[in-house]
C-alpha cells in the first residue's frame, strides 16, 4: 500500500476498485500514520472504517462489540497515526452508526482527553 502514499486519490481509487475494504486494508492504513498525514487520507481512512464497521456489517450501523475491540486494539497498535485522522475515522464510525458498544464510545473519549 506505501506505493501511492503521496496520491490519495490514487489509494481510494485502488482500494475501492475491490467489492469490500477489509481489516487488512484499514491496519494498512492505520500503519501508515504520519507518511500519510493530510486532508485526504484521514477522509479516505474515515470512509473505509465507515465501510468497514457500519456499512459492510450484518445487520448494517450496528457495531458489535468485537469490531469495536478489534478497532480500538488496531489504533493503539499504531502509535504514529496523527491525531486529525484518527479522531476523525473514530468520529465518523459512531456519527453513521446506529448503535456502538459504550467501550468504543469511551476509547473515543479518553483518546480526545488524552491528545488535548
Amino acid at each position: 500500500m506505501r506505493r501511492n502514499i503521496a496520491d490519495p486519490q490514487a489509494l481510494r481509487r485502488r482500494i475501492y476498485a475491490q467489492p469490500n475494504v477489509s481489516r487488512r486494508i484499514l491496519t494498512d492504513l492505520l500503519a501508515l500514520g504520519g507518511e500519510a498525514d493530510s486532508q485526504e487520507h484521514a477522509a479516505l481512512l474515515a470512509d473505509v472504517a465507515t465501510d468497514l464497521l457500519v456499512n459492510q456489517v450484518d445487520p448494517p450501523k450496528y457495531i458489535s462489540q468485537a469490531d469495536a475491540d478489534w478497532l480500538t486494539n488496531a489504533v493503539r497498535a499504531c502509535s504514529g497515526l496523527s491525531m486529525r485522522a484518527e479522531i476523525r475515522m473514530l468520529t465518523d464510525v459512531i456519527r453513521y452508526a446506529v448503535s456502538v458498544p459504550p467501550s468504543l464510545a469511551g476509547f473515543c473519549v479518553s483518546e480526545l482527553k488524552a491528545r488535548s
